[in-house]
């Protein structure tokens, strides 16, 4: 039997610019990991890898521009090799192994209506911000990804992202705090 052995070295630097009653809100976050590959698998040397997360939330009524409305914009850069190249792992040893590419992540606009009861998003949105980060998610099996039985979203190389209509009733889940009331629409 072969045995693997890899060292990681991971940091994240974050940062955000914004006041509670501001307009505009950035945010970012870089990761930087190392991973060396000491014995097994394919080839043992290192590789390193960069995730870029820079977000900006619009609040619409505090720019001056109309009341009850959000813009989101979510840049994610990455950069690197993917360490299962050098270890010869199926399911992969990180989570920002990806292809070297700058895209648009989230893009999307949110308006709300009734003192924020009812909301209306429409855009690019990250599917998992909705679902998985509910209680009820955690009966479900899955990675760090929209499993494939959940949606059949085929809008985007990733499954955890799609151009979106989505409507939700927020005041109900507040209420309860287990239950959101929701529909998305791929496009």
């Amino acid at each position: 039997m072969m045995k693997k052995w890899f060292l990681l070295v991971s940091i994240g630097i974050m940062g955000a610019v914004h006041a509670a009653d501001e307009a505009y809100v950035w945010e970012n976050a870089l990761t930087l990991e190392s991973v060396h590959n000491f014995s097994g698998g394919i080839d043992e040397e290192s590789a390193e890898l960069a995730n870029l997360d820079v977000t900006l939330a619009i609040d619409t009524a505090t720019a001056g521009w109309w009341e009850n409305g959000e813009v989101f914009i979510y840049a994610l850069g990455d950069y690197g090799k993917d360490p299962a190249e050098l270890t010869g792992g199926v399911q992969g040893t990180l989570n920002i192994a990806a292809d070297d590419a700058i895209k648009i992540y989230e893009f999307w606009y949110q308006h709300s209506f009734a003192n924020d009861s009812f909301k209306i998003l429409t855009g690019l949105h990250d599917f998992n911000s909705t679902f998985y980060s509910l209680d009820s998610a955690g009966l479900f099996n899955y990675g760090d990804e929209i499993n494939f039985t959940l949606t059949h979203n085929v809008s985007k190389q990733l499954q955890l992202m799609g151009k979106v209509a989505r409507y939700s009733a927020d005041e109900f889940a507040k209420d309860t705090n287990k239950l959101w009331l929701g529909m998305s629409y791929s496009l």
